[in-house]
């Protein structure tokens, strides 16, 4: 079980809302797949779909263009999001509820429930997922995307600071009694950084350096992108930086 601050993340994610969409390059691969996995293995046709962790919405523009719903519902720990959903969606109908989506309650059931890139943030994985078996349909899909935990493989060496992610395996288990795998895949992006400097902008424009609340002096900074740059370099003389997702989708038994 993670302990997790859930305030610090929301700060965090608030002051990265207007970087997010350009430095996001990692997370919108990982939609990207998301979307052609259910295309693939599931169904395009909900009456009722539920998006959590929605963020700046590029995942759920990629919903909304693939799939088709009667009602769709959004959520995210943001209230500021809702505008930036509707000025992404104008012609779409649909629900905004801000809160923790990891311990939210629906009087409704749903034919969808997508999340992508937001469930590592949970304290209890296990335990969200036997909760939203509970709010899907007879025959629903959970679509989901997570991270493993080798993620940012090139820091997590350098410094103690990671969250508990769970193994792929981990994941597969806590799902198998509820629900029937229809696709699961681990997925790898590599981005690429001038300078360890250049990586240390991407976590902070993207919120992912709400992993921890510990401050760095000048001098632990310097040590830590010294180190970073030893472990990373790339021969084009770059410096990567690697995210390890996994990605499923499952049908409620």
């Amino acid at each position: 079980m993670n302990i997790i601050d859930k305030s610090r993340i929301r700060s965090k994610f608030a002051s990265a809302i207007a970087t997010y969409d350009t430095q996001a390059i990692a997370q919108k691969a990982v939609n990207a797949r998301l979307i052609e996995i259910i295309r693939e293995y599931g169904r395009t046709q909900f009456n009722s779909v539920l998006e959590l962790g929605c963020g700046t919405g590029d995942f759920s523009v990629r919903l909304v263009e693939s799939c088709s719903a009667k009602k769709w519902v959004f959520n995210d720990l943001i209230a500021d999001i809702e505008d930036i959903i509707r000025g992404k969606l104008p012609l779409v109908d649909f629900k905004f509820i801000c809160g923790d989506s990891e311990f939210l309650e629906f009087n409704d059931r749903f034919d969808l429930i997508a999340s992508a890139n937001t469930v590592q943030w949970f304290e209890n994985l296990e335990a969200f997922f036997i909760n939203l078996y509970n709010y899907l349909n007879n025959d629903g899909l959970l679509l989901i995307s997570t991270y493993l935990p080798d993620n940012l493989k090139e820091i997590k060496t350098q410094t103690s600071l990671s969250l508990n992610y769970l193994s792929d395996e981990k994941i597969l288990n806590a799902l198998r009694n509820r629900y029937e795998l229809l696709y699961y895949e681990p997925l790898k992006v590599q981005l690429e950084f001038d300078s360890g400097r250049d990586m240390l902008n991407h976590l902070r424009e993207t919120g992912v350096n709400a992993v921890s609340d510990k401050s760095f002096s000048l001098s632990d900074t310097r040590k830590f992108l010294k180190r970073y740059e030893e472990a990373s370099a790339l021969p084009n003389g770059k410096f990567s930086l690697t995210y390890s997702a996994f990605l499923f989708l499952a049908k409620k038994l």
